[in-house]
């Protein structure tokens, strides 16, 4: 049972999660040279190989394969010792909430900081047709670790592919896509409907959420998006707790709130002040943020620069109306962020008064 793992280990514990079933429990220990001893708990369904990695400078190239339930294996340039416990039947002490914190990595250098503080997923951008082309996205390389290293964690990885796309741009948009698809995310965040309908025709089971750029604020508007396909809507961030919980009540689809982060003063997806100020524009991935400049009135200054949103004391009043997702917005933002925006998230979603002072400093 479980309690093996307190009487050999005081190392760190995993869980395996698909689908909101926990597959396996992990605990390992290091053991020098970089390789770990692992007792699982585990799903006989579930490929360890696909589960445990750890770096060993020392090992030899090897082509991927799964590691045995009771053995040694190595995957590329990684090995753990893993042995086999239990009959699956996991009840150990994950918490795997019903109610997703959800954050924006910024780069491989804030993706630990998620992990650790608590983010149940993360999303992020490839190199292309994203919405942050000037964030530090992840390469092809950079996202199967990033892959991986969620895995062991149990987060998921949703990527955003959310800009506009030009008719020349589309066949090579389809091909990101399906390369995402077959590494494994768990779902592409898009806006272009022309996207849309290309992958509902040639990657058909990849999982789609409809972009706040798309600008969703009603109950009707996420019923267009269920018909498109999406499984899930990042709603418009202008919205109020009534007409969040008109959609949630009247819609059979998940749903997503900004509920920290960078506000814009314009609609959701609507903003053509950068394109117009100089050629950058937002749905392409380039905003230039001129909102930002010290536009003055009345003796005002700054009047187009908005706060930030934060509504993280109100996470359970969402949870209540029923919000699959909260999310923090951060892909621009360094690890010191990420840990300060996730933590009081997740303290506020335990139930105990989030601590907002270090994320307001």
């Amino acid at each position: 049972g479980l309690g093996l793992f307190d009487i050999l280990f005081h190392g760190q514990r995993r869980s395996i999660v698909h689908n909101g079933r926990i597959h396996a429990q992990i605990a390992f220990q290091h053991l020098g040279i970089g390789v770990m001893l692992g007792v699982v708990q585990v799903d006989q369904n579930i490929h360890i190989g696909e589960c445990l990695r750890q770096n060993v400078d020392a090992c030899p190239e090897q082509p991927e394969t799964n590691i045995p339930a009771t053995g040694v294996g190595i995957i590329n340039r990684l090995a753990a010792v893993v042995i086999l416990i239990g009959d699956g039947q996991c009840d150990g002490d994950s918490f795997i909430p019903l109610f997703f914190c959800k954050f924006g990595s910024g780069g491989e250098d804030c993706l630990p900081a998620a992990l650790n503080t608590g983010a149940d997923a993360v999303y992020l951008g490839v190199t292309a047709f994203s919405a942050r082309k000037n964030a530090k996205n992840f390469t092809f390389e950079q996202l199967d670790e990033a892959l991986y290293q969620c895995r062991l964690s149990g987060v998921k990885v949703y990527v955003a592919m959310n800009t506009l796309i030009f008719d020349d741009e589309l066949d090579e948009a389809v091909k990101t896509a399906r390369i995402l698809y077959e590494k494994g995310i768990d779902s592409l965040i898009v806006q272009d409907m022309g996207f849309v309908r290309r992958l509902k025709k040639e990657v058909p089971d990849l999982t789609l959420h409809a972009s706040t750029q798309m600008t969703v604020t009603s109950a009707s508007g996420a019923e267009f998006a269920r018909k498109q396909g999406f499984e899930r809507v990042v709603l418009a961030r202008e919205m109020s707790l009534g007409e969040i919980e008109q959609v949630v009540r009247n819609v059979d689809i998940e749903t997503e709130v900004f509920v920290h982060g960078a506000l814009c003063v314009c609609v959701s997806g609507q903003c053509l002040m950068s394109a117009m100020y100089g050629g950058r524009s937002g749905n392409r991935g380039m905003c230039a943020q001129p909102c930002r400049l010290d536009f003055s009135c009345e003796g005002r200054h700054n009047v187009l620069s908005l706060k930030d949103l934060s509504i993280i004391e109100h996470l359970r009043e969402l949870d209540r109306i029923g919000v699959t997702s909260a999310k923090i917005e951060g892909r621009m933002k360094r690890p010191e962020y990420v840990a300060a925006a996730v933590t009081p998230c997740r303290e506020a979603l335990s139930g105990n008064t989030p601590n907002l002072e270090q994320l307001r400093s």
